[in-house]
């Protein structure tokens, strides 16, 4: 027992059966805010198993005095702050789950807040030693090392065929004819293959790595292999039809056809069919490898015979622009928003704004924008949305979203800034803007910005730096104040560094350096840690 305290607190690595436990170097400074909550009640229901007795909520008793121990040591676990507190629990853990004997529930546990916080190796000790026992550890335990796994990138690909493997092993040696092990484990590995081949910075490593994934989706061996409980289901091949579709290019258009039909030949021999998701990845693909036409021909074939996809409608946007087909891209989006409802239809058309804005449509995203949300055109409201935007009872409308306001306020402002731009001209500097009054660019952004006010929705330091770049180019500080003021009486959060220093700009570019001066103070009191930084 003392051999293994002074093992980890040396942190001398151990072998077992091809994994070496090594406390975890990487900077893992705490256990990330939305996992807090789930290691918390994984906490709680660890405690009630180890307990003898106690209400939920406690103060428990323990029977061992290593029990309250680990409770314990999970507790600092979930409040450490810095990496240090975080090595040290981790160390502090690993020896107690070595010198001590716990049960199989209690493993699982300790191997699922491991996993959440990052300590991978902690929990990949936990599962070898469980397989290596002929303990078949929950779904739930292994599923959240496959995830912690994948989020460590490339560098993990092995460790995490490695734990498949094991679990495969340990399954055929117990006597349970039902064991085996779940398809969600096995479809993250695929995913982060995918991931891996994605980001990779060449093209042979990324070739390597798609056809890794294809030879396992396509191996008949695959679910014997892996012990797998259930046949490959369509999340199993959508990572990768999503990864064909994100590396295709005119360059490797065959190869792209060629995987892509490989996999729905695939799908389809295992009677799955093609979904949204694999559509939607045929679709890139064509766009990418054969251009506009041939990409809305299959747009058209396939929604001829399914509802519309709102994925699909983004993906569309740029190339019914680019043929010159607006009329049927609003009629599509009308049509969207007829046939669904709630949060489905609020993203989406997040997503359709900041893409037309991103064209340089503003103008039709506005129009589209108050036609759906607002119900209140303005003069300038685009006619082809006009003729094809049917009023909807008010009733069933939509509420704007803050994002929605911010999408196309950010479009104004880079459109504001790039008319200073080409009006100060190449030879003037980046300070010698030419002041200038109202531009309609500045009077749309107002429109939207008192219509963002009147449907009650709250403002935030987007919003305001926005709107204070917006100034910047303008000769009217008594403006800036004003938009503060409104901006400072709506806002949900703190200005963030960002807008602190958008409107210090805008109060020194309308000649008003004193305001600079009070805002650059008021900065420094309200986020000292932002001079720390620099």
């Amino acid at each position: 027992m003392l051999l293994a305290k002074l093992l980890a607190l040396l942190s001398i690595p151990r072998r077992l059966n091809g994994f070496s436990y090594q406390p975890t170097n990487q900077l893992v400074k705490r256990i990330p805010h939305k996992k807090k909550k789930s290691v918390r009640w994984t906490i709680q229901s660890l405690e009630k198993l180890l307990a003898v007795d106690g209400e939920s909520g406690g103060p428990f008793t323990y029977k061992r005095k290593a029990d309250a121990s680990l409770i314990d040591a999970l507790y600092l676990l979930l409040r450490s702050n810095s990496t240090n507190d975080t090595l040290d629990c981790e160390q502090r853990i690993e020896v107690l789950m070595r010198t001590s004997s716990f049960p199989l529930q209690a493993e699982e546990r300790v191997m699922k807040i491991a996993s959440d916080a990052g300590l991978d190796h902690l929990a990949t000790d936990l599962l070898q030693r469980a397989c290596e026992n002929d303990l078949l550890v929950s779904p739930q335990a292994y599923t959240a090392l496959m995830n912690c796994l994948r989020r460590q990138g490339s560098i993990k690909l092995e460790k995490m065929e490695q734990v498949l493997l094991n679990l495969a092993g340990c399954c055929r040696r117990t006597n349970d004819e039902m064991a085996a092990v779940d398809i969600v484990a096995f479809n993250t590995y695929v995913s982060s293959i995918c991931e891996a081949a994605v980001s990779s910075q060449t093209d042979s490593t990324s070739e390597q790595l798609l056809l890794k994934a294809l030879g396992l989706l396509k191996s008949d061996t695959t679910k014997t292999r892996f012990c797998l409980k259930q046949e490959l289901d369509n999340y199993s091949f959508n990572p990768l039809l999503g990864a064909v579709a994100k590396l295709a290019s005119p360059s490797n258009g065959q190869s792209t056809k060629t995987l892509l039909l490989a996999l729905l030949k695939r799908m389809q021999s295992l009677g799955l069919n093609a979904d949204d998701y694999a559509q939607n990845a045929r679709l890139r693909a064509t766009i990418a490898c054969d251009g506009d036409d041939a990409a809305i021909t299959m747009f058209e074939g396939i929604f001829s015979q399914r509802p519309l996809d709102g994925y699909s409608i983004g993906l569309m946007i740029a190339p019914l622009l680019r043929k010159g087909r607006t009329v049927q891209l609003i009629s599509l989006m009308r049509n969207f928003y007829s046939d669904n409802r709630g949060k489905t239809v609020t993203s989406a058309f997040e997503s359709y704004f900041s893409s037309l804005v991103g064209l340089g449509e503003i103008g039709l995203a506005k129009s589209l924008f108050e036609r759906f949300f607002l119900f209140e055109p303005s003069s300038t409201s685009c006619e082809r949305v006009e003729v094809m935007v049917l009023h909807h009872d008010e009733g069933g409308s939509l509420r704007p979203t803050r994002k929605m306001f911010n999408i196309l306020l950010s479009g104004y402002s880079t459109l504001r800034k790039n008319a200073a731009a080409s009006r100060r001209g190449p030879s003037h500097g980046k300070e010698d803007q030419i002041p200038q009054p109202n531009s309609p660019e500045m009077d749309e952004a107002l429109n939207i910005f008192n219509s963002m006010i009147e449907a009650g929705v709250q403002v935030d330091s987007y919003t305001a730096s926005a709107m204070m770049t917006l100034c910047q180019h303008s000769d009217e500080p008594q403006q800036v104040t004003s938009l503060l003021r409104t901006i400072e009486a709506n806002m949900v959060y703190d200005f963030s560094p960002a807008a602190y220093r958008s409107i210090i700009s805008a109060y020194a570019r309308t000649n008003e350096p004193s305001s600079s001066i009070i805002i650059w103070e008021e900065m420094c009191k309200s986020r000292p840690n932002v001079l720390k930084n620099r």
